[in-house]
């Protein structure tokens, strides 16, 4: 059984994971994986998609950054090495990793360019792109979620 290292996190197994010294990006990416933050996060997106398709970048921008603070504020007591070592918490954390970051980063600008441009093929493509960065290294979070 390898051991792998995720921002901190050591997943030795599915089950047992020891978290080490988290700062606070981790500490914020950890607490947004949490399954009440995701869905504020969900509805921050779609109120910022249809916002950004109409050209209403001010309300686009506040409604993200509101839900975003609504679903911090949710979870803001919760204890971070604790969900650190959960699925979820390591999946986050592995959204800072190099080729997630610049993957989920590059969808995001044709996603934008998308809605902004009402080009529905770019929006998809942008969706499919941001996918494809959540999903890299999946396998070394939890053997089981290799798909081979």
């Amino acid at each position: 059984m390898g051991t792998t290292i995720i921002h901190g996190v050591t997943a030795v197994s599915r089950d047992v994971a020891e978290v080490k010294r988290l700062g606070a990006v981790e500490s914020y990416v950890v607490r947004s994986s949490h399954p009440i933050s995701i869905y504020f996060q969900v509805i921050g997106s779609i109120w910022f998609a249809f916002y950004f398709w109409n050209h209403l970048w001010a309300e686009a921008i506040l409604s993200y950054l509101a839900s975003r603070a609504v679903g911090a504020l949710a979870v803001s007591r919760l204890d971070v090495k604790m969900l650190a070592q959960t699925l979820l918490g390591r999946l986050g954390l592995l959204h800072l990793e190099g080729s997630n970051l610049v993957l989920q980063l590059a969808g995001l600008i044709v996603l934008l360019y998308g809605l902004w441009s009402h080009e529905v093929r770019m929006l998809l493509t942008g969706i499919t792109v941001i996918l494809l960065g959540h999903t890299q290294g999946w396998s070394r979070v939890d053997p089981r979620l290799g798909g081979g």
